[in-house]
């Protein structure tokens, strides 16, 4: 990210309604990173990047991708500008929103604008998300409290979850039938998916089961369809659990 001066934490508007998709932000900083020199570069090769005070945006991380969309100042001149990646600061909790402007113009401190999340990459992202969560809590439910997840993958191309532990190669096709009608179980339950802050630690509880994250959710099970495990098998030192939703 950029070395930036420490700035106040971005406030997180995502955490409070997954399915909130338009917001209003004040520009905090708004920089242009020119691109390398190169003999094909463009000036509008740029990249830019812009802080707001407030955000709707997930960022990447915790095993799932970035928001995209717009964020529009809609008073004065018009100005329009992609958001192609999202990314949180560690050390102060700054928010950064990186893209381009289309058609000109540029943003300055105090500026109001409109965000607007793309709908069905966030819904698709929070379902992934979930799913994964559920398929904790049904291992739990067969019993595999033995097994420990220590990796989640919630992105569109090949999403799945990795556990410390093994599952022997004579039980993993057993294990997956009996995993994915207990998913079924469990969608078909319209289990409410409930959200809790813990010492400062955000909880998210899918299934019933509770487990820390910075995430977006579904509001209950019944919103992720057909969860299928693909695949089951071993990954290093752990146990890799592939999966689709339909």
């Amino acid at each position: 990210h950029l070395d930036l001066p420490t700035m106040a934490a971005t406030e997180r508007d995502y955490f409070a309604d997954t399915y909130r998709f338009e917001s209003e932000a004040t520009v905090v900083s708004f920089l242009v990173i020119p691109a390398e020199p190169t003999s094909a570069a463009k000036a509008d090769d740029s990249t830019h990047v812009l802080i707001l005070n407030r955000t709707i945006f997930h960022p990447q991380g915790g095993g799932q991708p970035s928001d995209r969309g717009l964020v529009v100042r809609e008073t004065g001149e018009r100005v329009e500008f992609e958001v192609l990646a999202v990314t949180a600061r560690k050390e102060d909790g700054v928010i950064e929103h990186r893209g381009q402007i289309k058609g000109g113009g540029e943003f300055a401190p105090g500026d109001r604008v409109v965000l607007r999340v793309n709908e069905a990459a966030r819904r698709l992202h929070a379902r992934l998300h979930s799913a994964g969560h559920l398929l904790d809590a049904a291992l739990k439910n067969l019993g595999r409290d033995d097994l420990r997840p220590t990796k989640g993958y919630h992105f569109p191309d090949n999403p799945y979850v990795e556990y410390e532990g093994s599952v022997a190669e004579a039980d993993r096709d057993s294990l997956l039938t009996r995993l994915n009608e207990e998913l079924r179980r469990l969608v078909a339950q319209a289990v409410p998916v409930a959200t809790s802050l813990t010492d400062g630690v955000r909880i998210v509880a899918v299934g019933g089961l509770e487990c820390p994250c910075g995430g977006t959710h579904v509001a209950s099970t019944a919103d992720l369809g057909t969860i299928t495990v693909t695949k089951i098998k071993k990954a290093k030192q752990s146990v890799r659990f592939s999966y689709a939703i339909a």
